[in-house]
């Protein structure tokens, strides 16, 4: 049989974003200069499938694919303006540079930034992240192809949890046991242990859209004969990773999609037979005694979180700030206030808050120096207070364009209903730290919504009412 172009162009996007995806996981999440680097010409091959399957595409899906790419366009223009009119510069003392101070020959009415080179060296490689993972939307892969991706995604989510969670039992004090760790609290091949929590999460979503697709699939068939039983141990093996790697944050988005996966799941027994529902309370109590293990491995963690949860309640009832993110929360609305329009600049934080941090902030009980901020720990405030209103409206027509792709009814079908309840969990841990600014989060997010989006679509096609 034939393969059309647009079928071979469909595999080629979803090969590229997965090669993308799994290279910057086992590559310190892309936290690191070189690997970035890499990635950056990883990524150049985005635009080139982009314009091929935009070419390739009806008129009728161009048109409803203008409702995602318009708004991103939009928002692209913005930052390349700001580039051009920056509202800070570079102060030198003996030829070295001192730091970045404000300036007041910019133009006020347009959109600005702090440093051009940094703006657009984040942001196009962003860029490049976000249209490698649309592409898997935007190529419109077959049925077949997607679940495959997903396979992919939770196989190596699974790799990951299992390799990270060896080495923290051997109490490894450096990645795979021979890379030094900028951040002492990393697992698996994250520098930042909530960078891990959040692409478990975002496997987890996958394994579990996997399963219960397998089952929805599978009817009155008996359940152990699909793939569906494999994917829930793996579901199970990437969640148990979460509360073995150390973060309060973490845990809680992990506890969204395990809750999520569980309302899912269980309905569905309620219409199995007598001898399907003793197999599914079964597995139900083998789960439970899996849970309780991890629980008990992570007994440490456990107590280390319930000591340093109470020390900053006692601190903020005798006064103090308590966790130092509130304050830090308080300051970058501060921010926003000040330029609310277009913002500070595309990865501006960094620069615009050192004129209002208060450098008695603390991130933990027993930390001795003020930390210095390079993000505000939490992703939504950090994005409205460095793109402004009009950022955070291009942003969320871009999320409207894709929710405009299916009816209600299909997006609550799976995989795209599971998918969709791991990027809320990936949404409520970015209210609370900053995993947007990991590479291999940016890159499998968005693959995994274009998957949720696309099959979505397809069935929209199919069953229109």
């Amino acid at each position: 049989m034939l393969v059309s172009p647009s079928s071979t162009l469909g595999r080629i996007a979803v090969v590229h974003a997965l090669v993308l995806s799994s290279f910057l996981s086992w590559r310190f999440g892309g936290m690191e200069a070189t690997t970035r680097m890499i990635s950056a010409w990883l990524a150049l091959p985005a635009p080139f499938i982009s314009a091929l399957a935009l070419r390739q595409a009806d008129a009728a899906f161009r048109r409803q694919l203008a409702w995602i790419l318009v708004p991103l366009a939009l928002l692209t223009t913005l930052v390349l303006i700001s580039a051009a009119n920056p509202h800070m510069r570079m102060i030198y003392a003996e030829g070295e540079p001192l730091g970045l101070v404000g300036r007041e020959d910019y133009l006020h009415y347009l959109p600005s930034t702090a440093w051009p080179r940094h703006t657009l060296e984040d942001f196009l490689l962003n860029a490049g992240y976000v249209l490698a993972g649309l592409n898997v939307l935007i190529t419109r892969p077959s049925r077949r192809v997607q679940i495959a991706a997903l396979t992919c995604v939770t196989l190596n989510a699974a790799a990951l949890a299992c390799t990270g969670t060896v080495f923290k039992l051997l109490h490894a004090t450096e990645i795979l046991g021979r890379y030094p760790s900028p951040n002492t609290n990393f697992f698996a091949t994250f520098v930042y242990y909530n960078h891990w929590g959040a692409f478990a999460v975002l496997g987890a979503a996958a394994g579990g859209a996997l399963a219960l697709y397998h089952l929805q699939q599978a009817g009155q068939r008996p359940w152990h004969s699909t793939p569906a039983p494999l994917f829930v141990v793996l579901t199970v093996l990437i969640l148990a990773s979460i509360p073995v790697s150390g973060g309060r944050a973490s845990l809680a988005a992990g506890l969204i999609i395990a809750l999520g996966l569980a309302l899912r799941f269980v309905p569905r027994q309620l219409h199995l037979s007598a001898r399907l529902r003793r197999s599914a309370i079964t597995v139900a109590a083998a789960l439970l005694v899996l849970t309780g293990a991890t629980l008990w491995l992570a007994r440490d963690r456990i107590h280390f979180w319930s000591n340093k949860t109470a020390g900053q309640y006692q601190e903020i009832q005798s006064g103090g700030i308590g966790d130092a993110r509130l304050a830090v929360y308080r300051q970058t609305w501060d921010l926003f206030l000040e330029k609310p329009v277009y913002g500070w600049g595309w990865q501006s934080f960094r620069y615009a808050f050192r004129s209002v941090q208060s450098f008695d902030y603390k991130m933990e009980n027993e930390q001795r120096e003020a930390s210095v901020f390079l993000d505000a720990h939490n992703d939504w405030l950090q994005r409205l207070a460095e793109l402004g209103l009009v950022g955070a409206t291009l942003s969320v027509a871009t999320l409207v364009g894709l929710a405009r792709l299916a009816l209600r009814q299909h997006w609550l079908l799976s995989p795209s209903a599971e998918i969709v309840i791991g990027l809320v969990g990936l949404a409520a841990l970015a209210c609370v730290d900053f995993p947007f600014a990991c590479p291999a989060i940016v890159v499998t997010g968005w693959m995994l919504l274009s998957v949720a989006a696309g099959i979505a679509h397809q069935r929209s096609e199919r069953f229109p009412a």
